[in-house]
């Protein structure tokens, strides 16, 4: 008898089923990873940008609270009174609130920076001491 050697069709669409399984489990798992790491990219962006504003207040003397406002405002950043999280009209907030830390007088500055099309934010809360 002669034996003809091969696969089936049915195990032909098994295999090609389980392959198709795999592929689309990882196309899935990067499809998230990619879209993960362009977010985390512009935390990253938002986080930088804070910084650098928080180490521009330190670079800076200032001898009250209405200083620290007159010098955020003047780089074109909302102000607002009370959650800078809710203030979503500029890509850049923030909160000025006059304190003392030890026996050092300054002010608490929460400074909030939105991206992702504003669904995202950033904040920091620094305080900055008062210069004689």
């Amino acid at each position: 008898m002669n034996k003809i050697k091969g696969f089936t069709l049915i195990e032909l669409i098994v295999a090609i089923a389980i392959l198709s399984i795999i592929i689309v489990s990882f196309l899935t798992l990067f499809s998230f990873s990619f879209t993960n790491m362009i977010n985390e990219g512009h935390r990253t962006d938002a986080t930088h940008i804070t910084q650098t504003i928080t180490d521009s207040l330190f670079a800076t003397t200032f001898t009250s609270e209405s200083g620290i406002e007159s010098y955020l405002s003047s780089k074109g950043y909302g102000s607002e009174s009370g959650d800078v999280s809710l203030y979503e009209s500029k890509p850049i907030n923030f909160n000025v609130m006059e304190s003392t830390l030890l026996t050092v007088t300054g002010c608490n500055v929460d400074i909030a920076v939105f991206y992702n099309d504003n669904n995202d934010f950033v904040t920091f809360t620094v305080f900055v001491p008062f210069g004689d």
